[in-house]
This record gives C-alpha cells, sequence and structure tokens, in this order.
C-alpha cells in the first residue's frame, strides 16, 4: 500500500477495503503510522501514540463484521476517554493521569472495529478552539501538508 493510497481513503473507504481483502488491517495501520511519524514532528498534533497497542488488538483478531474493522482512529486528549491511554486535557496540573475506563463513545468505537492508534493535543482544558497550551505549546498546520483530495475535501493528516 502506498501512502497516497491511504491519504484519499475516509474510514468508510479503509472499511471496505479491508472487509474486500484488497489490504490488510496491519498494512492500513503501518500507512497510519508512517503518516503520522512523517507529518506530526512538523505540526506537533499527537500527544500519545498506542500503534504498539493497536498492533495488539490485530493480532488478536479483528471481528471483519464490524462496520469499521481495522481502521484507525485518533482521539481527542480531552480528558480520560480510552482506558489505559494517559490523558493531560492540555493541562499540566493532570498531565501524566491515565484513564482507568473506557469512557461511552471509546467503547462504541471499539465495538464498531475502529483500531484506536492515540490521542490528539488539545488546548488547555478545551478552553480555546486552536490547539495551544503550555504543556504542548502550539498545533501548527503548513500548508504544505494539507492533501486536497479528489473530492475537493481537505485532510490534515490522515
Amino acid at each position: 500500500m502506498h501512502r497516497n493510497d491511504y491519504v484519499q481513503m475516509d474510514a468508510t473507504a479503509m472499511a471496505e477495503a479491508i472487509k474486500k481483502k484488497h489490504y490488510s488491517p496491519t498494512e492500513i495501520l503501518e500507512q497510519c503510522q508512517e503518516a503520522v511519524e512523517a507529518m506530526d514532528p512538523e505540526i506537533n498534533a499527537i500527544y500519545y501514540k498506542a500503534f504498539e497497542e493497536a498492533r495488539k488488538q490485530v493480532k488478536d483478531g479483528i471481528d471483519l463484521d464490524t462496520p469499521f474493522a481495522g481502521v484507525p482512529i485518533l482521539m481527542k486528549d480531552a480528558g480520560g476517554t480510552v482506558k489505559g491511554f494517559p490523558y493531560s486535557g492540555g493541562s499540566r496540573l493532570i498531565e501524566g493521569s491515565v484513564c482507568r475506563e473506557d469512557i461511552g463513545l471509546t467503547r462504541r468505537l471499539r465495538k464498531a472495529g475502529f483500531l484506536l492508534v492515540g490521542t490528539t493535543r488539545t488546548p488547555e482544558c478545551c478552553f480555546t478552539t486552536p490547539t495551544e497550551s503550555i504543556l504542548h505549546e502550539i498545533n501548527k498546520v503548513p500548508a504544505e501538508s494539507v492533501f486536497v483530495l479528489p473530492n475537493n475535501k481537505n485532510i490534515i493528516m490522515a
């Protein structure tokens, strides 16, 4: 799988490609990680990377009957959302906390087959719209990192 193939697919297309065995969940996950590793140093968007945990999910088996089987997804670090993931809410006050259980949304995402691959940064306590905090600094989105897809939708990171 080439990154261009990966970034042109939305979650529905990825799920369909996995179900039809055009790509494996491992191939999709590898492309996701490569995209994150290539872009995050410049845009500073990822708070916690959970690719090893996602690989374990794949190794343990994925239910291909779920609507989004094997599709990677990032959660917002807006508080404890994913069991075992650290969270900060963008605040030095709670940095280093670890979520003890999945919230309802996370349980539903898992049930739908998504692979939880990490969390994205958030402004301190979600008080502002731009993602800037003393803890995480500013989240940058340089113009050359924006992809324009054939359906005229822009995506920042796949």
